[in-house]
């Protein structure tokens, strides 16, 4: 994926922290819906 892409910053953000997930998405809840899916966080703060 390039910055035309995603945006520079998740780019950036990427690139910084290549063991985290940057999901970029044009509707958030659906984003943030499948980031919950796909990732399963283990704690309180997320789902």
């Amino acid at each position: 994926m390039n910055a035309r892409q995603s945006g520079d910053e998740p780019l950036m953000m990427a690139m910084a922290l290549p063991d985290v997930p940057v999901l970029v998405g044009k509707n958030r809840f659906q984003t943030g819906t499948l980031a919950i899916a796909e990732f399963k966080p283990d704690d309180d703060f997320i789902g």
